[in-house]
């Protein structure tokens, strides 16, 4: 929960919303949204935005959060975020927590629309925290393979952030 009222969203908007604008995306899923506020920075943006997350405790924590700020924001399931629905899908210290990482990257690019992009950042830092199976991903080259794979192209990159689109 350190993200919580940190000032960290205000830096991943401060990135992300002139992407989102500039490519005219509106229906974003934030992919392992945690505390949820991310989804609210979207949704007060004028974005229609969709929260995920894996953890039961924090997912009902965040949609309580958005219910009492009165902000409409879905809740997407996680084993099931459906096909090309998505504009873009934001995922951030998110992947290096994932088991079969290979097949939930192939699952989230089945939820973005031709065109749509998936931006993220994958951290290998925190021993403990991360699997270990997911450290073979530092290696650049891996993790280009798996997007590629999942049908996703290299579009740009900014420091530790990814950005790919669908083909």
């Amino acid at each position: 929960m350190w993200n919580a009222a940190s000032g960290r969203v205000y830096y991943f908007m401060e990135l992300i919303f002139p992407y989102l604008r500039r490519h005219g995306f509106t229906h974003i899923l934030d992919f392992g949204g945690g505390s949820g506020d991310l989804c609210m920075a979207l949704s007060e943006y004028g974005f229609l935005a969709s929260y995920c997350d894996v953890n039961r405790v924090l997912s009902d924590f965040s949609l309580w959060r958005f219910e009492r700020r009165g902000l409409r924001i879905e809740a997407a399931d996680p084993s099931d975020l459906g096909n090309n629905r998505f504009d873009c899908v934001v995922s951030f210290d998110v992947f290096e927590h994932l088991k079969n990482l290979p097949d939930k990257i192939r699952q989230i690019a089945r939820a973005i629309r031709p065109g749509g992009s998936l931006v993220f950042n994958i951290e290998f830092s925190g021993e403990g925290l991360h699997l270990k199976e997911n450290k073979v991903y530092a290696d650049f080259r891996k993790i280009d393979a798996a997007l590629r794979g999942a049908g996703l192209e290299f579009d740009s990159r900014f420091k530790m952030f990814l950005f790919y689109k669908k083909r």
